[in-house]
């Protein structure tokens, strides 16, 4: 894998980690159950989601870096402001969900 392929495939990634972070932190916190079973399985819930999205984080950027065609690279520029695009719709689908619940 070369460097620029590598960096546009884990700079992807982790914006899928970011908002799939936010949407597990929804779930987690409304479903009876699921907050506890991650506490049960991996000593507290945090823990348990954390390791998740960590997973899911460098599964997809190695997936990424796989099968992203290397011609359509996204450039840094790009990848910087889909990073900060999705903690700012993260923070603000968590805000909102613990405002309103």
């Amino acid at each position: 894998m070369d460097g620029q392929k590598t960096r546009s495939a884990f700079g992807l990634a982790a914006a899928a980690a970011i908002l799939f972070n936010a949407g597990f932190t929804v779930v987690k916190e409304s479903v009876p159950g699921l907050r506890e079973a991650l506490a049960g399985a991996f000593g507290h819930h945090w823990t348990g989601q954390a390791l998740i999205v960590l997973a899911l984080f460098v599964a997809t950027g190695f997936l990424l870096a796989r099968v992203l065609p290397a011609r359509r690279l996204p450039g840094s520029g790009f990848l910087a402001g889909l990073l900060v695009a999705s903690s700012v719709l993260s923070f603000l689908i968590i805000g909102g969900y613990f405002l309103w619940s």
